[in-house]
């Protein structure tokens, strides 16, 4: 009985740890969304599906884990994830929720306009679905306007790897 509680516990482990493997079908989302499309940030915050964004080089995958069932892999730097989102004046904390299974690859890069901040979660990562609250994304907007987000695979760190995969991204108003 031991043995059949410790195998299960096991293979509940290592289903738990398995990477970003796609559960059923793919599609292409470069004809759904529209690039056009401005989301408008109200309180007490924005939360935006990956596959919402406009997403270049890769497909939307599903997860049962994931929020709404779909994320959206980048196992390239040439994929991508963009959005538009326009802010009225204040802070904004930029989280993203993704899963990781490595260390070494486990990088992003979030570009806010022209600004780019090197993003990633817990170290080691855990494998999981995890806020990137270990570093988070701070925006000052000093007037109202719209704001361009884009998230690729870090290139200045090691290769993307098809373990990296995004779920969504958070947007909520700080005081600081």
């Amino acid at each position: 009985m031991k043995r059949i509680f410790f195998l299960s516990v096991c293979a509940t482990l290592i289903i738990t740890l398995t990477a970003c493997v796609t559960t059923g079908s793919t599609k292409d989302s470069r004809k759904a969304v529209d690039p056009n499309t401005v989301h408008t940030y109200r309180a007490p915050g924005l939360k935006i599906e990956a596959e919402a964004m406009l997403v270049t080089g890769t497909s939307i995958a599903e997860d049962a884990g994931a929020s709404g069932g779909q994320y959206v892999p980048l196992a390239k730097e040439s994929d991508s994830l963009e959005t538009r989102i326009q802010l009225k004046e204040g802070t904004y904390e930029l989280l993203l929720k993704m899963r990781a299974r490595d260390t070494d690859r486990s990088f992003l890069t979030v570009t806010v306009d022209d600004t780019s901040y090197s993003v990633y979660p817990s170290n080691p990562p855990l494998g999981v679905w995890e806020l990137t609250t270990r570093i988070p994304v701070y925006i000052q907007v000093d007037s109202p306007k719209t704001i361009t987000i884009r998230i690729t695979a870090d290139k200045k760190k090691k290769a993307a790897s098809k373990h990296l995969c995004i779920d969504y991204l958070q947007l909520v108003s700080v005081n600081k």
